[in-house]
């Protein structure tokens, strides 16, 4: 009826796994009632070591890693590199080498 597009995800998932997810989300339709989409995301909710795993995060500075008032904020830099996820994660791939 309102022509929503689900897309489910795990959102207890680490920084880079959040940005694939986030990536399929920030192109889908606009929820219903609001302005924007939607995405939940309780990772350093459920990760200890949360801080560590964001600066590992290959754009560990960029802002768009962290929600502002419950609002990840996506700009022009954000689709332009994709959040980031395309770029080598050297901590991980260091793990198995």
């Amino acid at each position: 009826e309102n022509a929503v597009i689900p897309f489910v995800a795990d959102n207890a998932c680490v920084p880079i796994l959040v940005e694939w997810n986030k990536n399929i989300s920030a192109r889908l339709p606009i929820f219903p009632g609001l302005k924007t989409g939607m995405m939940e995301s309780n990772g350093p909710q459920n990760y200890a070591m949360w801080p560590q795993l964001v600066s590992d995060y290959p754009l560990s500075e960029a802002h768009w890693l962290m929600p502002t008032s419950g609002t990840f904020q996506l700009n022009q830099s954000y689709y332009h590199h994709s959040g980031g996820i395309f770029i080598d994660p050297l901590p991980y791939i260091s793990s198995f080498r």
